[in-house]
This record gives structure tokens, C-alpha cells and sequence, in this order.
């Protein structure tokens, strides 16, 4: 996909190639590579922390002095801060993205979820979603009830126009399983490469937060 690589505070556009028919299973499983350094398995905790009570006193710390929440113009913590005022969601989305665990990129810089920082390069984000769990039902009609067509485990799967006089909930997504028919998948059990992620930067002797976005 077309992946910003956040580093030193500068958004670097790195184009791949565009997504070929989806012909076999691509699997996504999750990983998490914060324990391999004491050091930012800590400040991850601390983050996930001040998520858990909301604290901008406890955020704050953990802020590079160019953090950023959005691709245009420069950050400041101060900045970064009045965006979580303004949207509370926040402290969630950040909490999410360190609770599905994440990658390095590079020996000091840590993305996450993994969704993002993992995903092929060789797929376009826009495109393309991955479940986030196993044995998870896809099924013929927005519905719980519906007829289970498929079920899945950690798939990477292409997203899928709705069908034609077919009214789909919001807490739907239509997506094209690796074998068979197009069918219904609850939103929450699939997650976007291009939702909500969170970027680490090792900067002196520490792990600070650099960005928080979503979007490409």
C-alpha cells in the first residue's frame, strides 16, 4: 500500500504497487514486538496507562516536542493535547492501537497495531481489510442470523461494493472471502491499515510518541 512512514516527525510517501485479483488467502496473525526492548515495552505500558485513566498529566511525559495527529502542518504536545480535549475517542483509538501489539520499523522506531505496520506493501490500504480474530463468520446477508458462508482467521481480505437494493448497517462491511462468494462481516471484527496508529521513536535513551493518525 501507499505507507507513510512517520520518522524524525517527517511523513515520507512510499508508493507500492496496486493490488492484483485476489486469487489466495493472505494471512495477517498478530504480533507484537515490544518486549523485545525493555525500554519501549515500558513506555508502552505507561502510554496505555494514561489511555486507561484519561490523563493528560501522565500523556504529556511520553510526547515528543513534534508529536503530531494529523499529516499537515507542524505538532506540539500542546497541540496534540487539545485534539484529545476536542475528541475523547482518542484515548481509546491510542489504547486500541498498543493493545493489538505492533512492529519495528527500523531499530528505533515501533508502529503499531500491527494491522498497519505490518501490512503488505505490495496491497493498497484503501482496499483491503484484515480480520482480527479466528473462526470469525462471514455471512450471506447483514445478519447474525444470516447463513454462515465462510469463516475466517486472520485473513487479509478485499473490501466489497454492496449489493444493489441491499441495506447494510453501519456495524456491517461487505468483503470477498479468499474462496467463495462475497459475504457480511461485522465492522469490529476487521481492522483498516489506514485506521488509527500510533508511532514510537527512540530519541536519546528514550521511547517518546511521534504521531498519532489515521488516513493516508
Amino acid at each position: 500500500m501507499k505507507r507513510r512512514h512517520l520518522i524524525l516527525g517527517t511523513a515520507a510517501l512510499i508508493a507500492a504497487p496496486h493490488a492484483h485479483a485476489q486469487t489466495r488467502a493472505r494471512k495477517l496473525p498478530p504480533r507484537d514486538e515490544s518486549a523485545r526492548d525493555p525500554a519501549l515495552r515500558r513506555t508502552v505500558e505507561a502510554l496505555r496507562a494514561a489511555c486507561r485513566a484519561k490523563s493528560p498529566d501522565q500523556l504529556k511525559p511520553l510526547l515528543a516536542d513534534d508529536i503530531r495527529e494529523s499529516f499537515g502542518g507542524d505538532g506540539s504536545p500542546a497541540q496534540f493535547l487539545d485534539a484529545f480535549k476536542k475528541k475523547p475517542a482518542l484515548w481509546q483509538e491510542l489504547d486500541t492501537c498498543f493493545a493489538l501489539g505492533g512492529t519495528f520499523m527500523g531499530r528505533s522506531t515501533f508502529a503499531a497495531p500491527y494491522v498497519y505496520s505490518a501490512f503488505p506493501e505490495t496491497l493498497e490500504g484503501t482496499d483491503w481489510v484484515v480480520v482480527l480474530g479466528a473462526d470469525v463468520p462471514v455471512h450471506e446477508v447483514p445478519r447474525d442470523t444470516g447463513i454462515v458462508a465462510a469463516r475466517l482467521t486472520h485473513d487479509i481480505v478485499r473490501r466489497s461494493a454492496p449489493e444493489i437494493g441491499v441495506r447494510v448497517p453501519a456495524e456491517w462491511m461487505r468483503i470477498r472471502p479468499p474462496i467463495g462468494v462475497p459475504g457480511y462481516i461485522r465492522r469490529n471484527h476487521v481492522r483498516s491499515p489506514l485506521d488509527h496508529r500510533a508511532v514510537l521513536e527512540k530519541r536519546g535513551e528514550r521511547w517518546l510518541l511521534t504521531a498519532l493518525v489515521a488516513g493516508d
